[in-house]
């Protein structure tokens, strides 16, 4: 499989990073380490699975079972200034997926960010009532129209610019959206929780659907970022060299690097010829991987930087 993914490098620093690896598994083994927390434990609400991903290790969860609350999160401070420490680009990054219900009820799930007043600032809704992705600014919910697919495991990347107060985000290969409003209000902008939030639809009746994430990894950077649509415009087998060929159109002054996964969790760079760095004209670049060299499911994806 042949995928794309934009993700501009620049020097900074991580604000949290788990896989999660030195959680217990079970039901409410997430609250009590590396500092997360939540308002229902106890309940079997949330907690930690295990190879929900076949090789993929443990990853957190929310939701399935019935709450005796209509709205349920989790959460771990990150207590950061991005304006204060001259960092003002940050990136959340995580693997996630929407298990979908079995009882024909279906709810909300959040990826939410308060300051470190306690603030709400901004919210990305995987509504699981129409299979649609919302924005929630805290002054007005958008609908970014991009729907996504239940039982599927995303990589998802939010890259939130705390000077402009704009934000843009991609599942996997796609744009969800692109440079939009991060905060409504007139609240502080900086960090102060991460929450994953469950919203019952029907308290009486609740889906017993849930939300799996992992790998979450939060930086922050110096700016500017920039957001560029490069998908491969062509993939092709050459039988006679035993490769796979991929294609597509370049900026100019960019770098382009192609790196391989054969789980979506773990990506290698360094490939031979994987890196590409254009002058001041658009060319067509084309990289080349020996079919030999691959496993079953290979997928690729690029990382794109300004070349200054």
């Amino acid at each position: 499989m042949v995928m794309a993914m934009t993700v501009s490098i620049l020097s900074g620093v991580t604000i949290y990073s788990t896989d999660f690896s030195n959680f217990p598994i079970g039901d409410d083994q997430l609250v009590g380490f590396e500092s997360w927390d939540s308002d229902a434990n106890g309940v079997a609400l949330h907690g930690i699975d295990n190879n929900l991903i076949p090789g993929g290790g443990k990853s957190g969860f929310l939701g399935l079972n019935p709450p005796d609350e209509d709205y349920i999160s989790v959460w771990r401070p990150l207590d950061y200034a991005p304006l204060d420490q001259n960092k003002a680009i940050v990136r959340f990054s995580a693997v996630v997926a929407i298990i979908d219900s079995t009882n024909s009820n279906w709810d909300n799930f959040f990826i939410s960010f308060h300051n470190q007043n306690g603030d709400a600032l901004a919210s990305i809704n995987f509504d699981n009532t129409n299979s649609y992705i919302f924005l929630d600014d805290t002054e007005h919910v958008t609908n970014t129209e991009f729907l996504f697919v239940q039982d599927t495991f995303y990589q998802i990347e939010l890259v939130i610019d705390f000077i402009k107060n704009e934000w843009s985000g991609f599942l996997d290969d796609e744009i969800v959206f692109d440079k939009i409003r991060f905060h409504g209000g007139d609240k502080a902008l900086d960090l102060g929780n991460l929450s994953v939030d469950w919203l019952i639809t029907n308290l009486e009746e609740p889906g017993d659907n849930w939300m799996s994430f992992d790998d979450i990894n939060i930086t922050a950077e110096s700016g500017p970022y920039s957001v560029l649509k490069v998908p491969f415009i062509n993939v092709s087998v050459n039988s006679e060299l035993k490769q796979i060929q991929l294609s597509w159109d370049s900026e100019p002054n960019h770098r382009y690097e192609v790196e391989r996964s054969t789980d979506l969790l773990q990506w290698d760079s360094g490939a031979p010829d994987s890196v590409f760095i254009t002058g001041d004209e658009p060319e067509q670049l084309i990289y080349s991987d020996s079919i030999g060299s691959q496993s079953s499911g290979e997928f690729y994806r690029l990382k794109v930087n300004l070349n200054e």
